[in-house]
């Protein structure tokens, strides 16, 4: 069986917020387009997302603010399929409202992180 990883990744496009289509329509998908991979940072989110697979985990998170140290944690759940860049999701817990650390985690998608991670613990314990 494979190691399931785990992924912490945003849900605001600019200023849209997309939580609740993400949570109601059980999906999430980064909201770049490739034309607009121009940098080196939004070929990495890319990369990222070719490595998530089925039973991987994944939490949704929000900024708290410029210079906050924490992120809150709004919402864990099981990756089901990833067809090319749209995961989708059995979200099972929604509104968590949990702060971590923010841990690096500031733009779009960030993992593969590992379970034995005392961070990754606090992010996806239900």
């Amino acid at each position: 069986m494979k190691a399931i990883n785990y992924w912490v990744v945003g849900a605001t496009f600019g200023k849209k917020d997309m939580y609740k289509e993400f949570i109601e329509n059980n999906f999430w998908y980064m909201g770049w387009e490739h034309y607009q991979s121009d940098t080196h940072k939004i070929d990495q989110f890319f990369n990222r997302i070719g490595k998530i697979k089925e039973n991987d985990r994944i939490a949704i998170k929000r900024l708290k603010g410029q210079g906050q140290k924490d992120i809150k944690i709004m919402a864990i759940g099981i990756v089901k399929k990833v067809v090319k860049e749209v995961i989708f999701v059995d979200w099972l817990v929604t509104e968590v409202d949990r702060e971590v650390p923010i841990n690096g985690c500031v733009g779009t998608i960030y993992g593969p992180f590992s379970f034995d991670d005392s961070w990754t613990n606090k992010v996806f314990s239900i």
